[in-house]
């Protein structure tokens, strides 16, 4: 699975948190009540990290420059939408 996937749509994306259930609590990204992962957990979901990461905050530094201090920052930012993450994504080739 990749993290593209997991995050299909809106609805599966979150901030604050790896992952959340239906109600919004915070659960394991692992949790089978997990609905919706911030970008971070989307990549411990798929198992992405060391072969993606990098390519994920390349793709944030050239497009937002030094505005973030890492990608949670980014993620959980109260500026960055679902629309940013897609873009993040597709410039990351995932």
């Amino acid at each position: 699975m990749k993290v593209s996937d997991i995050l299909c749509d809106e609805s599966k994306w979150t901030k604050g948190a790896l992952a959340k259930d239906k109600n919004g609590n915070k659960v394991d990204i692992h949790c089978p009540d997990a609905v919706c992962y911030c970008i971070m957990g989307a990549f411990g979901k798929a198992r992405e990290f060391k072969n993606s990461i990098h390519k994920v905050w390349d793709s944030i530094y050239n497009i937002y420059g030094n505005k973030y201090k890492d990608i949670p920052d980014f993620n959980d930012s109260s500026d960055t939408t679902f629309e940013d993450i897609k873009k993040v994504l597709e410039r990351a080739g995932l």
